[in-house]
């Protein structure tokens, strides 16, 4: 709730409380931390702790395994390149779209799809961007999202 009303510092106090409180997990899919910090951190103007604590749920996601948190973790380090302006800002969302298509994560392929479409229209290549947010808009409808 922290993040989605921009409250950003209190976002990562609390975010950064959670893992000295419970014992480390290595799952990003349970315990997303880092891309919740990165959000925050994000928000705050803090790019580049922000890009570390993204490569770092990417790490752990791709040693984890699961489209989901891969997928999730690749989006939010996604985002952290576009804020930062880096060029592998396409690639880390292309990925994040590729690795949640077809598996049963359909809420997280959806706002893949969704931050890919809308990194690649503000890249001026409406073209392939144009499909994506409606293919999105789909998916998390039929989540009942």
């Amino acid at each position: 709730m922290l993040l989605a009303d921009g409250r950003w510092g209190e976002a990562l106090a609390v975010l950064d409380e959670v893992p000295r409180r419970h014992r480390p997990v290595v799952n990003p899919v349970w315990a997303p931390w880092g891309s919740l910090a990165a959000r925050a951190l994000g928000g705050l103007g803090r790019t580049e702790e922000a890009l570390a604590r993204a490569a770092d749920e990417v790490a752990a996601a791709r040693v984890w395994g699961s489209p989901t948190g891969l997928g999730a973790a690749l989006r939010s380090l996604g985002v952290a390149l576009d804020v930062a302006g880096s060029p592998e800002a396409l690639p880390a969302l292309e990925e994040a779209s590729a690795v949640t298509e077809g598996s049963p994560a359909r809420l997280e392929h959806a706002a893949s799809l969704l931050a890919f479409g809308g990194l690649l229209r503000r890249s001026r290549q409406p073209t392939p961007a144009r499909p994506l947010p409606e293919r999105a808009a789909g998916l998390a409808r039929a989540c009942g999202a």
